[in-house]
């Protein structure tokens, strides 16, 4: 002990007089590893329902031999291609072998799409919705089978009990679970029967019972997406706000995204839970045209980073929104800000971006990143 204080010693008046330099070992010793937080980014967008106008459109695109979406999504591909993990919501199943293509009331896409939104950026989608029965098991089947094919991720659906397990996804470091969940489906009394594993029935019990599965399994970050709520309304129910506060309870989810409504609801922190109620429509036919509400052309980007904390765990940074709409009759979906004051756009394309950007700013203003 007396050798130790000496060295010591020794040391300390070597250093003062700027003689010493402490050896690389003595560094080590003394210093202390600094906190690299790992975080990531993501962005996830509401309703896409490729409706019949549209995939005329896109069949064109493909030259008449293949559905392209692309171009559709080709103004804000920038904006989900720079996410660390990029989250859509695909509502309805991929048609069956010798089913003909529809955009409803009995939905059945192109096996094309998941391909499209792969190449605009997307690496994942929410299946889990009202749509998704609408061709029965076989629907559910194609739809998986395209997006395996896609090399797409999807949540919400599966073609077996096995299957419904969510594989963990690992971005910039950081093992993510993505689940999906429906209010229900039309047929789903006969699904729940046969197959109760086809799709994920929103229930708490059920949300929670994966999220700890998840977090069992190694799950660093748990977000979930649920299609709910009432349809053009811009407010969500007083039951949802309920549901939301028990998620938060239970400390086993991140973030907690909606759709359905088709138009633009709230956003709100409930305890540590960012709960976004409803991004609107990201790509549809819906307009007043079509006996649809003005606010069902409207949409959002949400864009949020989540990072690591020095006390163990992660949190979801402040949301921002980017606000879209849908121009038609090209289906582009515009990035409303960056061309509300565009010169080369005419007074009524400005005007009604402008009127879009108002409904949107309405409903989630505070979310708009800085100008």
């Amino acid at each position: 002990m007396a050798a130790r204080r000496r060295v010591l010693q020794a040391l300390a008046l070597c250093a003062l007089a700027g003689a010493v330099t402490p050896t690389a070992n003595t560094a080590t010793a003394s210093a202390v590893e600094p906190f690299v937080p790992r975080s990531f980014t993501v962005v996830e967008v509401g309703d896409i329902i490729p409706h019949d106008r549209i995939t005329r459109l896109a069949l064109r695109q493909g030259g008449g031999l293949s559905y392209d979406y692309r171009p559709m999504f080709a103004d804000v591909s920038p904006v989900i291609a720079g996410a660390d993990l990029a989250i859509c919501h695909l509502e309805g199943p991929v048609a069956p072998t010798g089913v003909r293509i529809s955009g409803g009331p009995a939905v059945a896409m192109p096996a094309d799409v998941p391909a499209s939104l792969r190449d605009v950026g997307f690496d994942r989608c929410a299946l889990a919705n009202n749509h998704i029965h609408d061709r029965g098991r076989a629907g559910i089947a194609a739809t998986v089978a395209a997006f395996r094919s896609a090399g797409l991720g999807f949540s919400g659906v599966a073609t077996s009990e096995d299957e419904r397990t969510v594989p963990l996804e690992l971005v910039n470091g950081v093992k993510v679970a993505h689940l999906s969940y429906t209010y229900g489906t039309p047929v789903t009394w006969k699904y729940r029967r046969l197959a109760p594993w086809s799709v994920n029935r929103l229930t708490l019990d059920s949300l929670l019972a994966d999220a700890a599965d998840a977090r069992y399994r190694g799950a660093e970050v748990v977000l979930v997406t649920v299609h709910w709520g009432r349809q053009y309304r811009s407010r969500p129910e007083a039951w949802q706000r309920e549901f939301a506060k028990k998620v938060s309870e239970s400390g086993l989810v991140d973030l907690l995204v909606g759709s359905h409504p088709h138009v633009a609801q709230p956003i709100e922190k409930i305890g540590n839970l960012w709960v976004v109620y409803s991004l609107g429509n990201f790509l549809t036919d819906n307009r007043p045209a079509t006996g649809k509400v003005s606010a069902t052309q409207d949409g959002m980007i949400l864009r949020v980073r989540i990072a690591e904390q020095e006390g163990g765990g992660f949190a979801v940074e402040r949301p921002e929104v980017v606000p879209t709409v849908v121009s038609f009759p090209t289906y582009r979906v515009l990035d409303v800000a960056k061309h509300a004051s565009d010169p080369t756009l005419t007074r009524t394309q400005r005007t009604a971006l402008a009127r879009s950007l108002r409904r949107t700013a309405a409903v989630v203003g505070q979310y708009f990143p800085p100008a």
